[in-house]
Parts: structure tokens; sequence; C-alpha cells
């Protein structure tokens, strides 16, 4: 779970269906909570580079990633280009 703030247009919605609300403008049966979707996610440069790759959009490559894969592919790391063409990564030792 990211802990960003969401973006200010969505944080001015939130404020008025609360004023909505609260003021009896609105039920609270229609109101619809920020948990009904799923936040647009914070791409790593590894996910970005991966879906260039691949040829498809980053969103579309990560949406089946739990949240804890995403965000172990923001640590740094290491990558070296093997002789058959794959790559491996390696654990950047920070100093």
């Amino acid at each position: 779970m990211s802990a960003e703030y969401p973006p200010r247009d969505e944080l001015k919605a939130r404020q008025e269906r609360e004023r909505l609300v609260s003021t009896g403008g609105m039920s609270t049966e229609n109101v619809k909570t920020p948990t009904d979707e799923r936040p647009r996610r914070r791409m790593s440069a590894l996910a970005m580079r991966l879906a260039n790759r691949l040829g498809v959009s980053p969103d579309d490559l990560v949406k089946e990633w739990p949240d804890d894969t995403l965000r172990r592919t923001k640590y740094p790391a290491v990558e070296e280009e093997q002789e058959d063409g794959s790559v491996l990564y390696k654990e950047n030792p920070i100093r």
C-alpha cells in the first residue's frame, strides 16, 4: 500500500462528498468510497523498461502483480547482461 497522497481533484471530490453527506444533501448509501477502486500505482523503472521491451503499457503489465512485488522492483540492483542474452540482477550493496 502506498503512502502517497491522492491527487488534488480526488481530495476535493472527497471533501465535497463528505460535505454533502454531513449536510443531508446526499444519502450515505450512494457514496462511493475510495476502496471501491484500486488507486493507480507508482511504476518502478524496471517495470517501465520491461513494459517497453514487451511492447505493452506499464499499467497493463503490472495490474496482476501484487503490491509487494511492485514495491520490491524499486530497490536498487545491478543488471548484468549475460552472453546468452539474459539479464542477471544482483543486489547493489549500499556503502
